[in-house]
């Protein structure tokens, strides 16, 4: 008998700054990993904040915003191999980025140094995402404050 895939579960958590995006964020992470057996869950801190690690509990390495810095000051240094740029991004990121903890995955934008647009890092986390989803069954994101980035 063949079964029918489920459909994946996505869900992004927005609104306004102060209202718990996180908490509840971490409290929708709880729940999944008590009430199923699913193993293939990405939560994604995508906001600059960064705060998630610290209420779950997971040691990140470096962000999504560390590494493009990184390629912003010298990418020539870090492709000695003549990679195509966005490829050469993402294996960093895939590589430095991704925390493996043991029932899901968890992936921190951070932020850029210096003060002005996140423009940027949303562009290249929203690449990242696009090709890392069709690998998880669960994705939970934790937004930052507003709607612009919706």
């Amino acid at each position: 008998m063949y079964r029918v895939p489920k459909r994946p579960f996505y869900a992004s958590i927005s609104g306004k700054g102060g209202t718990g995006k996180t908490v509840l964020t971490a409290l929708l992470l709880r729940v999944l990993l008590e009430e199923s057996t699913s193993d293939d869950i990405l939560v994604v801190d995508a906001d600059p904040a960064t705060n998630l690690p610290q209420i779950l509990g997971v040691s990140i390495n470096k962000t999504i915003g560390d590494i493009a810095e990184e390629f912003r000051r010298g990418f020539q240094r870090l492709n000695s191999f003549g990679f195509e740029k966005s490829s050469l991004l993402e294996y960093y990121i895939m590589r430095d980025c991704i925390v493996e903890m043991d029932r899901f995955d968890f992936l921190a934008m951070g932020r850029g140094e210096g003060e002005g647009c996140y423009c940027y890092v949303n562009s290249v986390l929203s690449g990242i995402l696009g090709k890392l989803v069709k690998h998880y069954s669960v994705v939970l994101m934790d937004m930052e404050a507003g709607l612009e980035h919706l």
